[in-house]
C-alpha cells in the first residue's frame, strides 16, 4: 500500500509524500497536542480509538509507544514519549519528557498507573485551581 496521502502538519512544517504504510500510530502525539490546544473541542485530530486503544496495548505490553504520544502517569503528571530502549533483562525503559521538566528514563511497567488517554489524564492528574485576590 503505497498511495500517498494529504500533507500533514509536523513541528509548525508541512511535510508531503507521505505513504500510507508510514502513517497511523506513529504520529498520535501531533494530534493529541493539537487536541490539547483546541479547548473548543471542535477541530478534528484524526485520532480514533482504534489508534488510542493500540498505543494503550503497546505500551501495557512493554513495546515502544509512538514518539510524540501525549502520557500521563500518576505521581509525574502529562508528558510526551520520547524514546525507548529495549532491555535484555528486566522490564524496558521508555523516557518520557514530563511538561516543564527534563526527560526521564523510567519502567512503564513497573508504573502503577498511566493512559494515553485524554479522558483519563484528568483523573490522575488533576488541574489545579488557583485563586488570585
Amino acid at each position: 500500500m503505497s498511495a500517498a496521502l494529504l500533507p500533514e502538519s509536523r513541528h509548525g512544517r508541512v511535510d508531503r509524500g507521505h505513504c500510507a504504510e508510514h502513517v497511523g500510530t506513529d504520529h498520535l502525539g501531533i494530534a493529541f497536542e493539537a487536541a490539547a490546544a483546541d479547548a473548543t473541542g471542535a477541530g478534528d485530530t484524526g485520532i480514533d480509538d482504534d489508534q488510542i486503544q493500540a498505543a494503550e496495548r503497546l505500551g501495557r505490553a512493554d513495546q515502544a509507544l509512538p514518539e510524540d504520544t501525549r502520557i500521563c502517569v500518576a505521581g509525574r503528571g502529562r508528558g510526551v514519549y520520547v524514546s525507548f530502549n529495549r532491555k535484555l533483562i528486566g522490564d524496558n525503559e521508555h523516557t518520557i519528557r514530563f511538561d516543564g521538566g527534563p526527560p526521564v528514563a523510567l519502567k512503564l511497567k513497573q508504573e502503577k498507573q498511566w493512559t494515553v488517554k485524554e479522558a483519563e489524564m484528568d483523573t490522575l492528574d488533576p488541574p489545579i485551581s488557583i485563586t488570585i485576590m
